[in-house]
C-alpha cells in the first residue's frame, strides 16, 4: 500500500510566486494566514496540506491556493504547520521511507495542533470552518470530521486527490474511518487514485451509511497530485486545476 498512487506528480515549485498573507504563530504553531481582513473574516477556511508541508514562500503551490480562496470566497484562510517544520523533501522518491515517515505523524499527534488553530479562530470571531486538503490532507480532514471539537464544528470538507487510505498505516482503514466523519464531504480523486474514492467506492458508501452526505467528481485526465503539483502550462491541467477549484469554492460557499 502506498501514500500517494503509481505516477503521482512530483512537487511543482513556485519560486516567483510571492504569497500575500502572512505566516503568524499560536500557541507555538506557526499558520500561514490570509484573509484577516476580509469582508467575510468571520468565516474561514482550514488548508491540510500535502506530504510536502507548510512550504517556504513561493516553494510550492499550497499558499497560492490560499491565497486564492481568500480572494475567491472573502473570507479568511489559514494553512497550519501540522508536521511542525518537518516535510518530505521535494527530491526524495515515494517509497517505503515515506511510509515510515508518515507514520510518525498519528492523528494523536496533530490533532493537538489542529486544536490551536480552531482556538485561534474562535478567538478572532470567526462562527464556522471548512477545510480543504490535498492528498495526506483528506486524511487529515476525516479525522477532524470524526472528532468532536469543543473550538468550532467542521461545517464541510473539500478533499483533492485523497490519501485516506493513510489510515491503513495505522491499524485501521479508510472505510472504518469514512464511517466515523459528521460533516458532510467532497471528493475530487485524480484518474489514478483509487476506486473506493469514486462514485459508488466503498469510501462513498461508508460516508453515506454515517448519514453524512457525501460527493465526489473524478478527474480522469488527472494524476494524483494535479491540484498542488499539477503544472498549468499544459492545457489539460489548466483547464482541470480551474474546475476543480471552482467546484471547491462552491461547495465551501
Amino acid at each position: 500500500m502506498a501514500c500517494c498512487p503509481p505516477g503521482s506528480l512530483p512537487p511543482l515549485l513556485e519560486n516567483d510566486y510571492k504569497p500575500c498573507g502572512e505566516v503568524i504563530t499560536t500557541e507555538g504553531l506557526q499558520v500561514y494566514e490570509v484573509g484577516a481582513n476580509n469582508k467575510n473574516n468571520n468565516v474561514a477556511v482550514v488548508v491540510f496540506y500535502d506530504i510536502f508541508g507548510f512550504a517556504s514562500d513561493g516553494e510550492t503551490k499550497v499558499r497560492h491556493i490560499c491565497d486564492q480562496l481568500a480572494a475567491t470566497l472573502q473570507c479568511r484562510v489559514v494553512l497550519p504547520d501540522y508536521y511542525k517544520g518537518d516535510k518530505w523533501p521535494v527530491d526524495a522518491p515515494l517509497d517505503e521511507k515515506l511510509f515510515a515517515w508518515i507514520q510518525t505523524f498519528p492523528w494523536s499527534k496533530v490533532s493537538p495542533e489542529h486544536a490551536k488553530v480552531l482556538r485561534h479562530l474562535k478567538n478572532a470571531g470567526v462562527a464556522k470552518y471548512s477545510a480543504i486538503g490535498f492528498c495526506w490532507g483528506a486524511w487529515g480532514i476525516f479525522h477532524a470530521a470524526a472528532e468532536e471539537s469543543p473550538e468550532l464544528p467542521m461545517a464541510c470538507g473539500v478533499n483533492c486527490h485523497p490519501s485516506v487510505r493513510i489510515e491503513g498505516f495505522f491499524g485501521s482503514n479508510e472505510v472504518a474511518l469514512a464511517k466515523k466523519v459528521r460533516a458532510p464531504q467532497i471528493l475530487f480523486p485524480a484518474g489514478n487514485d483509487p476506486d473506493n474514492v469514486k462514485e459508488g467506492g466503498e469510501v462513498l458508501k461508508a460516508l453515506e451509511s454515517a448519514g453524512v452526505a457525501a460527493e465526489t467528481h473524478v478527474f480522469p485526465d488527472m494524476v494524483h497530485g494535479f491540484m498542488t503539483r499539477g503544472d498549468i502550462n499544459d492545457a489539460n491541467t489548466k483547464r482541470d486545476v480551474a474546475d476543480c477549484f471552482a467546484r471547491a469554492a462552491a461547495y465551501i460557499q
